[in-house]
């Protein structure tokens, strides 16, 4: 189990690490150039729920003397430019590379990191870490790098400008792959505002659910936080001593530590079992543990574990940062489409 978490967090980890690697490197070192969205790309796919549009735009800008076009590898529901519009591009000479701006890696990175962070955590706060544990961790990273870099080699891959160039090749194959039942150049404004946008409307129902969502955790997060805060407030801290372990069964043993400790006022013992059973025993007998108690019910005892108590609320609060994001990002696009047919209905009613 513990190996299994800790490739899943390593996999998260070195994915956010890359999306953000990728959003600093463009910011950092690629030229901004200006640009004129010229066309649309239009692709229908098929769905269950029937069939969506996506909107690919292509973009003219001239780099010293010369005119490049850019087709997007990012889609959206909605035209989210006029044709004709003026567009900021970023473009590398060094690495003959070129986009739109978007902050799609760094929401995406972000994202890979939150999740891959809680699961190491999970592996800290579970799990005995041992040397035996780091040594086979330290061997499967060592194979999956080694398998990486032969698989580069073999590809005469030599670079991280070749890396990308094979990444975005691979993405633009596999989205013309999706089940595209028709693809369209739109290079008119009066064709693109003439397209029926109602096969993508279902997104009114979406966004305001992620975003219900999103403030329902906000208010759990609320909650927590302050019941941890008054929590802290009138408990009491000591020091326990572990004693011995409870063996729980259940898909697998679990032992929970029995602690004892004696209370400040007039120093009576208490017993009682932790919260978390563990696959391993992580304290020794006899090692001392600090320990939190309710002064009006002793026996209402935990052990404290610092900023780790706090886990509860912070994670709640991150899900309600991701419901929230995506639900405004769902529904700014539901309103997009809204404008775009009402737009389209106007160009329509003119005599």
């Amino acid at each position: 189990m513990q190996l299994i978490l800790f490739v899943l967090g390593f996999v998260f980890v070195t994915g956010g690490g890359a999306f953000l690697w990728d959003y600093i490197m463009v910011l950092s070192r690629y030229n901004i150039v200006s640009g004129k969205v010229v066309a649309y790309r239009k692709e229908a796919r098929a769905r269950s729920g029937g069939p969506r549009l996506l909107f690919y735009p292509v973009v003219e800008y001239v780099i010293e003397g010369e005119k490049r076009r850019l087709i997007s590898n990012v889609a959206n529901g909605w035209p989210i430019y006029n044709i004709g519009e003026s567009v900021n591009v970023y473009y590398s000479k060094a690495y003959d590379d070129d986009r739109l701006k978007s902050a799609a890696s760094l929401v995406m990175g972000l994202i890979f990191l939150i999740v891959g962070g809680y699961i190491f955590f999970l592996i800290w706060s579970i799990f005995e870490i041992s040397l035996v544990f780091l040594s086979i961790s330290l061997v499967i990273f060592l194979m999956v790098l080694g398998l990486l870099l032969y698989q580069l080699r073999r590809r005469n891959i030599r670079s991280v400008t070749e890396i990308k160039k094979v990444v975005k090749m691979y993405l633009l194959r596999l989205a013309r792959e999706e089940d595209t039942i028709d693809e369209q150049l739109i290079t008119d404004q009066e064709l693109l505002l003439n397209v029926d946008l109602s096969v993508n409307q279902k997104r009114y129902r979406v966004g305001p659910f992620f975003l219900f969502l999103g403030v329902l955790t906000i208010i759990g997060s609320a909650y927590l936080a302050m019941e941890q805060w008054t929590d802290l407030q009138q408990s009491k801290r000591v020091e326990g001593r572990v004693i011995g372990y409870e063996n729980r069964e259940a898909s697998q043993p679990l032992y929970y530590p029995v602690i004892v400790f004696s209370t400040e006022d007039d120093g009576s013992e208490y017993l009682f079992v932790g919260q978390k059973g563990n696959e391993e025993k992580i304290y020794a007998v006899n090692q001392k543990v600090p320990v939190r108690y309710n002064p009006d019910r002793p026996a209402d005892a935990y052990l404290d574990e610092g900023f780790w108590n706090w886990m509860g609320p912070v994670v709640v609060g991150l899900l309600a940062m991701i419901f929230l994001a995506g639900g405004a990002y769902i529904t700014r696009g539901w309103l997009k489409i809204k404008q775009f047919r009402r737009m389209g209905s106007q160009l329509q009613a003119r005599p």
